[in-house]
């Protein structure tokens, strides 16, 4: 299928709910159907979002950058057709960081902690006044710039209390259409909640309505996106062999496997990256440092600093993850260089056996009864706090995910290490949820698990800092001097004085030991080159990757698809258009005595040649005006429908504009025969002209198409040089029957002649064109869009529509 892309994962959903979801596969699943105010470019740079200028204001008595202000876009519409503004964003940071919200409300908490309130300037346009929750103040905040935090519908979401969205909400809902609403670039279908059940896959379907196209003329070039879930590596890698994948992360040892395959030539038209990930992705050997858990000597630093010396890191990313890692130090990882920190020579715990040894002979850890096991004796730390009793051996338990068999290993080998300087560790293999249930209980030892991050080192640094105690910290670690020091982080706007306090903190944490940072991991990425193309030097660029979950991912901007076989073709002289290159291409066409620039024809379908017009008349009125481009559209459809068609709008008109044409593109369903047509409407003044193209497709054909023909309408190119002159505009609206199918296109409804007038514009933020429509009867189940009885399928999301009466409890009507 060449219009949907297939991404494979060995981690299954967890939750869909953005509140409750922990694991790497939830969040990108977010940030394919919620927007965040930023989101990360393909430099791992912060760049606009949903917010088209994130910036500080000053507000008299409060402290410079404690006040950022977000100018919103007035392009993006939820996916249930409601429109997005100020008061959503300012309800979904209200409902995190309010009052007694922000205990409930933890998904967003390190980004919340310092928020205050954020209130309505305008319609578009949002203020967040930053604070220390710890003692009221007001403060800068160095992170205003990237604030991750999903925006969820404020309209369906409003009543429910704080507690039911974070702990009980199951992330749908059962009486809208889509079943899950979000402003993002991909659409829920209504059987979401029957696949993350089934839990094989999910399908998602492109937002056609995304707000990247008018605000910064981007464009997802794909109509599908199937998450498939895969119990076994072998399976993934059969399947991507098999071309029922287009791209997977695996396991290193099968990635290795790929590599190996590629090189000897029996794998082809298959690419890999290897690397360290763009989500900062990094595993640790955490320790509890509650005061409780089966083995509490694990609370003396020295003790730690011991075990740290007794760990072979690079023994460890060579045998386990087959050399596809670096050594872990810092909190950071070094895919961040600028916030990355690294110890010196004489800071580093290098691996040295007899060392470690020492240390905790030490420290009073001693084997007194000669049976190779240390226990604490009277001088220990553990003995001296009353964490161990005298005599205690020196057990240590250790959980580790069943879902990465490697650490499994990684933990046999630790087990085989410290027994030989005097610990007896053992082990238990528990899956990932359960895992996460004993850790955040704060009554465990020790643990291998992961911790994925921002650019931003915000989040991570919070994470270890006692703010995050009961929310989002896995081991209660606390040290003053690192409290201090990531305070400070969060205040200091200048970035090099704020580099210093970031490396500070993850220089205590590496001293304290209570994560011991095993590994940089590398995304281990694995591609068809004969399915998509676009997929770029994730090397140089490593946000393109797949998992960059912060919304807008760049790469999906790029990606299209290798059988799509579009090619340039000129019209002497006066513009361009991508084709598909199979496709019949008549220029000059002349149809009942009215030339037109190019005729196009494709597929039948249903008795019905899809096809393509060009034509373009000169006009002095020609006005590059939103308001000109929405007269012109109005003005056709009501001369369609004065002429007795039964044609409807569909979607929402969407507009762009290039260096010497401004254009509108919409969307007409017909009834008889059925098929849906894509009409660009392009005015330019600098050439006194008007250029029309008009893509038709029966409607069963056209959800296939729409893609590809946005892109043909959006890739138009003007090369003419100015000319003047007075006419009127040539729109052909063509229907090709079977029987003429094979020979020429036949206009057979009419030629309309119009000259748009500019004296009764429709204002540029109209959604819908109003009052000039065929009588609505019904909504679209999947978007609400609104719908007439005779379409047979939406032209806004490609729903297939049920028979009539369909929608009765959707969106209300549009009036």
């Amino acid at each position: 299928m060449p219009d949907t892309l297939r991404i494979g994962f060995l981690q299954q959903i967890d939750s869909l709910n953005p509140y409750l979801g922990l694991n790497d596969a939830s969040y990108i699943f977010y940030g394919l159907i919620y927007d965040m105010l930023q989101s990360v470019d393909e430099d791992m740079k912060s760049v606009p979002n949903l917010a088209l200028e994130s910036k500080i204001v000053d507000v008299a008595g409060a402290p410079h950058g404690s006040v950022w202000e977000y100018d919103l876009t007035h392009n993006a519409t939820w996916h249930d057709g409601q429109p997005f503004g100020a008061a959503d964003v300012a309800w979904n940071i209200n409902l995190n960081c309010l009052g007694s919200n922000y205990s409930d409300m933890w998904a967003y908490q390190p980004y919340t902690f310092f928020a205050k309130y954020a209130e309505i300037i305008d319609s578009d346009t949002v203020r967040v006044t930053y604070y220390d929750r710890s003692n009221g103040s007001l403060i800068p905040c160095a992170y205003g710039d990237f604030l991750p935090i999903h925006m969820l519908p404020s309209h369906l979401l409003s009543t429910y209390s704080t507690s039911f969205l974070s702990f009980q909400w199951l992330g749908y809902f059962t009486g809208t259409s889509p079943p899950i609403v979000g402003t993002g670039p991909f659409m829920v279908t209504p059987s979401i909640a029957e696949e993350f059940l089934a839990g094989s896959q999910i399908t998602l379907v492109r937002n056609p309505d995304y707000h990247a196209l008018p605000d910064r003329g981007e464009i997802i070039h794909f109509q599908n996106l199937v998450m498939k879930f895969y119990d076994d590596a072998t399976a993934m890698k059969i399947a991507l062999e098999q071309k029922r994948l287009d791209i997977a992360q695996f396991p290193q040892n099968t990635f290795k496997s790929i590599e190996h395959d590629i090189a000897a030539g029996s794998l082809q038209n298959v690419k890999t990256y290897s690397g360290l990930k763009c989500t900062q992705y990094w595993t640790e050997i955490g320790f509890n440092m509650n005061n409780a858990g089966p083995n509490k000597w694990r609370l003396d630093p020295e003790a730690r600093h011991a075990l740290a010396q007794a760990v072979n890191k690079s023994y460890i990313v060579n045998n386990f993850y087959y050399g596809c890692g670096g050594e872990g130090t810092g909190l950071i990882s070094p895919i961040t260089p600028y916030w990355h920190w690294e110890p010196s020579a004489a800071e580093h715990w290098d691996y040295d056996l007899a060392a470690a040894a020492g240390a905790l002979q030490a420290a009073g850890y001693v084997d007194t009864n000669g049976d190779g096991w240390r226990e604490c004796t009277a001088s220990s730390a553990a003995v001296q706090n009353g964490w161990s009793l005298e005599g205690a051996k020196l057990n240590l338990e250790m959980l580790t995910r069943h879902e990465h068999p490697e650490e499994k290993e990684i933990t046999m080998y630790l087990q085989e290490q410290w027994a030989q300087i005097g610990i007896d560790m053992t082990w238990q293999v528990v899956t990932e949820d359960n895992l996460a249930m004993v850790v955040y209980s704060y009554s465990y030892d020790s643990m291998i698990w992961y911790w994925s991050s921002d650019p931003d080192p915000n989040f991570m640094l919070f994470c270890q800092s006692e703010k995050s105690i009961n929310g989002w910290s896995d081991n209660m670690y606390y040290n003053p001097a690192y409290e201090e020091n990531y305070t400070n982080s969060v205040r200091e706007l200048d970035p090099v004085k704020r580099q210093e306090y970031v490396h500070n903190c993850q220089k205590i944490s590496y001293e304290d030991a209570a994560y011991i940072v095993l590994t940089y991991v590398y995304g281990t990425y694995a591609w068809r080159t004969d399915t998509f193309t676009g997929w770029g030097n994730w090397s140089y660029h490593p946000g393109r990757s797949i998992d960059a979950y912060w919304g807008a991912n760049p790469l999906f901007f790029d990606l299209e698809s290798a059988n799509l076989g579009l090619v340039i073709r000129e019209h002497a002289g006066d513009f361009r258009i991508p084709l598909p290159e199979t496709w019949t291409v008549e220029e000059n066409a002349t149809v009942d005595g009215e030339e037109l620039d190019m005729i196009v024809r494709g597929p039948v379908y249903n008795d019905f040649m899809t096809n393509i017009v060009v034509t373009s008349e000169r006009d002095r009125s020609a006005s590059e005006s939103s308001s000109y481009l929405f007269a012109s559209m109005n003005e056709t459809v009501e001369e369609l429908q004065a002429e007795g068609e039964q044609v409807s709008t569909s979607g929402t008109p969407f507009l762009w504009e290039t260096d010497n044409y401004s254009a509108i593109g919409f969307y007409l369903s017909w009834s008889d025969p059925q098929f849906t047509q894509l009409i660009a409407l392009y005015s330019s003044e600098e050439h006194n002209r008007v250029w029309a193209v008009v893509c038709s497709a029966d409607d069963d054909a056209f959800l296939a198409d729409m893609a590809m023909f946005q892109d043909i309408v959006t890739g138009f190119e003007v090369i003419r040089t100015s000319d003047n002159g007075t006419s009127t505009l040539l729109i052909a609206v063509l229907v090709v029957t079977g029987a003429v199918a094979a020979a020429v296109v036949v206009l057979v409804l009419l030629l309309l002649r119009r000259k748009p007038s500019p004296q009764s514009p429709v204002p540029p933020t109209q959604p819908t064109v109003p009052g000039q429509m065929a009588p609505m009867s019904g909504y679209c189940p999947i978007c609400g869009n609104v719908q007439t009885f005779t379409n047979r399928m939406c032209a806004r999301c490609g729903n297939a529509l049920p028979s009539p009466p369909f929608g009765r409890s959707g969106v209300p009507p549009v009036t």
